[in-house]
């Protein structure tokens, strides 16, 4: 129901099409609410920041259905939004071969995502966020959502859960991702490039990579209280929790790490958490880092 010539105000007179949404632009503080148990159809691309968009009603979450659109929802360089209790879902198709996900954040800061289902999507993840420059990307959060069943596409085939990608490690701080449910991923469950960001009290499983994993030059992040389990189902050399050529100070601490899988054929095999510090310009290893500390982890039943 609804009519796009309504004024949206009320529950008795609202829009249709997620088209209408993106034509308006908003006022600072407004709140776009979608009716529980609908589908739309689209992608979602907010003109502004400072804005909510959420639910209404009882029952399930309003479901934004992208039909093969490269996302659901885009979010293009606007900051300070909140977009909670919604469905994202198939966005992107397995013949991509350029970006796709559930929901894009491009140079986002103070965005706040939470009870969201971001799910069945094809791409570089189901949550991606993407950092440009230093005053981007920052001081975001990820709560309380699941991220499940990302696929690979031609261009991005490990698609992962959730991924916060800064151009330059200095970019894209200060951001949480806590107590989120990231499972059945092709790639990654939870991975992260950056500095001075919080992965805790998530569960992560069923992921095809490893399970969270911090990328090249990452410093001073913390990754604590999470269940890490059943992960590295489809690569070799893979934990579950991974610090690849990290920068430093980086804590792992609390978390419980157990039953990680091993693919037939592989030459390295899997394990719970390894440190593999460095950007290699020694020639030599990967070790010249400082300040990285795992303690009061519990980790079994990892193969090796």
């Amino acid at each position: 129901s609804g009519n796009d010539s309504n004024d949206g105000k009320s529950e008795s007179k609202p829009w249709k099409t997620i088209n209408k949404v993106n034509n308006v632009t908003f006022s600072s503080g407004d709140q776009i609410l979608f009716k529980r148990n609908t589908i739309c159809q689209g992608t979602l691309t907010p003109k502004v920041g400072n804005v909510t968009f959420s639910a209404y009603d009882s029952g399930e979450n309003p479901v934004i259905n992208a039909n093969g659109a490269w996302l659901a929802v885009y979010i293009n360089n606007k900051s300070n939004l909140i977009i909670d209790n919604l469905t994202l879902k198939n966005a992107g198709n397995a013949g991509y071969t350029s970006i796709s996900a559930g929901i894009g954040l491009l140079n986002t800061n103070n965005t706040i995502l939470r009870n969201l289902k971001v799910i069945d999507n094809y791409g570089i993840s189901g949550i991606y966020f993407l950092s440009q420059n230093s005053s981007s990307g920052n001081n975001n959060l990820v709560e309380n959502c699941q991220v499940s069943n990302t696929r690979g596409t031609s261009a991005y085939p490990l698609a992962g859960g959730i991924n916060f990608y800064g151009e330059n490690p200095a970019y894209g701080t200060g951001n949480r991702v806590i107590n989120n449910k990231v499972f059945g991923n092709r790639g990654n469950g939870i991975s992260l490039n950056s500095a001075s960001n919080i992965i805790s009290g998530n569960e992560v499983y069923d992921n095809g990579y490893h399970g969270i994993g911090l990328g090249v030059g990452a410093s001073s992040n913390t990754i604590s209280r999470n269940l890490v389990y059943e992960n590295c189902s489809q690569q070799d050399d893979c934990f579950g929790i991974n610090l690849y050529r990290v920068g430093n100070n980086n804590i792992v601490s609390y978390n419980m790490v157990f039953n990680q899988k091993i693919i037939t054929g592989g030459n390295f095999g899997s394990g719970a958490i390894r440190f593999d510090g460095g950007d290699g310009t020694d020639g030599v290893d990967y070790t010249a880092t400082s300040g990285n500390k795992a303690y009061y982890n519990i980790a079994y039943d990892n193969y090796k």
